[in-house]
C-alpha cells in the first residue's frame, strides 16, 4: 500500500494537494496525515514531509524557495558568519505571501524583518527546495555582497557542484566590477577563510601562489615572494598549538618566515591581518637574505 509520505518524498519533498490527490491521496487521508504527524501541513494547498529542513518549511510557508545565501548553505557551501535572515525565491507573480512561521499570517501585512524577499521570474530549473546554485551564487553577490558572493563561487568550485559553464554564466550576469573580482575564483582554496585570505591579498596587489608543498614540510596555504608563508585557521574555536607550532618550526629550519592568523582576525580583524602582511613586505620578509 503506497504511503502519502512516500509520495511527497518522489516528488521532490514537498507536492500540492492536487499532486497528491492524482496519485490516489484524498483529503481524508491527508488530514490523517497531519493528525497522526505522518507529513507536515506547509500553507494551504501543500505538504511535505516531516523530516523536511526547517528553512524549507520557513520559505515554503513564506511562498517560494530557499534563495541566496539560504540557498547556497542548503547546496551544502560555506556559510558567512552571522547570516541570520531567510532569503525566499518567489515569482513575480506570486501574491498572498505569508511570515515564515505561520502560513495563516500575511506577511504584508505583519513584515518580517529576518525575511528577505527575492522576486523572481518563474524558474524550470533546481528543484522545489531551493534555486540552482549558479542562480543562488549570482544573487549572492548582488544581495550579501562581493566578498560574500566571491567566497561562495570558490566554495563551489572547489566541492565540484560548479561546473565551467555555471562559472562564467556567473561571471556574465555579475556587474562589470563583481565580474572583475569574480575571475580571480578558483577550486584552488580549501575553505571559506582561505577564500577571505586571497581576497585580502588580491586586494593588496600582492602577488602569491597558494596550496604550495614545501619539502620537509608538506603544503601551506599562502607564499609571497621567495620565502613568506602564510597559513589560516579556519577552525574557529580550537587550533592543535603544536601541529601548528611544529610545522612552523620546521618552516624556520627551511628558510621561510610564517605569519599566521585565525578564523577571528580574518574576519573580524582584517585590517590589523592587513597592516601584518604589509608591513612583512616592507621588511623583505619574502625575500631571501
Amino acid at each position: 500500500m503506497k504511503r502519502v509520505e512516500d509520495e511527497i518524498r518522489r516528488l521532490g519533498g514537498i507536492a500540492s494537494a492536487r499532486e497528491l490527490d492524482s496519485a490516489g491521496f484524498t483529503p481524508g487521508i491527508l488530514r490523517s496525515g497531519v493528525s497522526s504527524h505522518a507529513i507536515t501541513r506547509v500553507r494551504k494547498g501543500w505538504y511535505a514531509e516531516p523530516t523536511t529542513d526547517f528553512d524549507v518549511l520557513r520559505a515554503w510557508r513564506v511562498g517560494g524557495r530557499l534563495a541566496c545565501v539560504s540557498a547556497t548553505s542548503h547546496h551544502g557551501l560555506w556559510m558567512p558568519p552571522g547570516v541570520e535572515l531567510l532569503h525566499v525565491s518567489v515569482p513575480v507573480s506570486a501574491s498572498r505571501l505569508r511570515v515564515p512561521h505561520n502560513h495563516a499570517q500575511r506577511l504584508a501585512e505583519t513584515p518580517d524583518a529576518l525575511t528577505r524577499i527575492h522576486w523572481d521570474g518563474p524558474s524550470r530549473y533546481g528543484d522545489r527546495i531551493a534555486v540552482p546554485i549558479e542562480i543562488a551564487i549570482t544573487q549572492a553577490f548582488s544581495c550579501a555582497g562581493t566578498t560574500v558572493g566571491f567566497v561562495l563561487l570558490e566554495s563551489a568550485l572547489h566541492m565540484g557542484v560548479l561546473s565551467s559553464p555555471q562559472r562564467a554564466a556567473i561571471l556574465t550576469a555579475l556587474p562589470r566590477q563583481a565580474s572583475r573580482v569574480a575571475n580571480h575564483s578558483t577550486a584552488t582554496s580549501e575553505s571559506g577563510i582561505e577564500s577571505l585570505m586571497k581576497l585580502l591579498l588580491i586586494g593588496l596587489g600582492v602577488p602569491f601562489r597558494q596550496q604550495v608543498v614545501i619539502e620537509s614540510v608538506g603544503r601551506v596555504d599562502f607564499v609571497i615572494g621567495e620565502r613568506l608563508v602564510i597559513e589560516v585557521d579556519g577552525r574557529e574555536f580550537h587550533s592543535d598549538l603544536y601541529k601548528d607550532r611544529k610545522r612552523d618550526a620546521l618552516l624556520s629550519v627551511a628558510g621561510r618566515r610564517v605569519l599566521r592568523f585565525l578564523y577571528a582576525q580574518i574576519v573580524y580583524e582584517s585590517s590589523a591581518v592587513e597592516a601584518a602582511i604589509v608591513s612583512a613586505l616592507a621588511r623583505s620578509d619574502h625575500n631571501r637574505a
